[in-house]
């Protein structure tokens, strides 16, 4: 299901020349990550808004070391340079706002209304479609974050490994049929830039808000493995901070900022 929809360099920049997202975009056919390639950008000094795009990453990157599978045609591979203007402690709130940003842009370019599970995949039926990863650098203020977006687009069952084929799936299977990536992209950056702007104006808050609507691990009974540790309880909801907070089967409630989530009695309906 992936062929006959390919990047062209000059339909890219002149599609997405509007905008902070996009504003200075480097492109290519094949690259090893955009996350490396846009890491090495920002320690040069590459602008806020910088982005990076592939049509095909040979080592693309998950949450916790992990390979995502990137092909030719078959999805959105991209990353943008931020540099925003906020404490350190607030960094991990991009990952929710990137997460409210590109499920919104999917609603609204596809119809189908994907949900977040905590704190960076989106999914639809259970099954992951899109993984969101930032990385920041900085410590008494913020250099910059790296944010790395995969988004199976065009993907067909065949295209994911057989370990994958159960957990994973991309617009085209759930739709019938393939999406324009350029156009979903295009989406995906007008809403970033908006709810980028509402975080950096309001803060957190209307972002929290909106996660929430999309959520589909809140009032779940969840296992949170933090490699030294793992928790089992409900998840009750998102702190200030993005944290998720879970109440144990042993009455404590406890705050993750990072960590492995699984749901154990999924009830959603997305």
């Amino acid at each position: 299901m992936m062929g006959g929809n390919y990047f062209n360099d000059e339909e890219v920049r002149k599609k997405l020349a509007n905008g902070i997202p996009g504003r200075e975009i480097h492109y290519y056919a094949e690259t090893s990550s955009t996350n490396t390639v846009a890491r090495e950008l920002a320690q040069a000094g590459a602008p806020e808004g910088t982005l990076v795009l592939a049509d095909c990453q040979i080592s693309g990157q998950g949450r916790l070391n992990r390979k995502w599978l990137s092909p030719s045609g078959g999805g959105l591979w991209f990353t943008l340079v931020l540099r925003p203007r906020m404490d350190p402690g607030k960094a991990a709130q991009i990952t929710l706002l990137a997460a409210v940003a590109t499920a919104r842009a999917i609603e609204i370019n596809t119809g189908i209304c994907p949900g977040i599970k905590w704190p960076n995949d989106l999914l639809i039926k259970g099954k992951k479609i899109c993984g969101i990863l930032a990385e920041m650098e900085g410590e008494e203020t913020i250099t910059h974050v790296i944010l790395g977006i995969g988004i199976n687009a065009n993907m067909g069952m065949q295209d994911f490994s057989l370990d994958l084929q159960g957990v994973a799936t991309s617009l085209s299977v759930e739709l019938g049929h393939p999406v324009c990536r350029l156009a979903l992209l295009d989406e995906v950056l007008r809403q970033f830039d908006c709810w980028y702007s509402i975080w950096q104006r309001e803060g957190f808050e209307p972002i929290r808000a909106t996660w929430k609507q999309f959520n589909v691990t809140l009032k779940q009974e969840v296992k949170v493995d933090c490699g030294d540790e793992i928790w089992l309880g409900e998840a009750l909801d998102i702190d200030d901070g993005g944290a998720l907070v879970v109440r144990g089967s042993n009455g404590i409630v406890k705050s993750f900022n990072f960590g492995e989530v699984s749901v154990l009695r999924y009830e959603s309906a997305f």
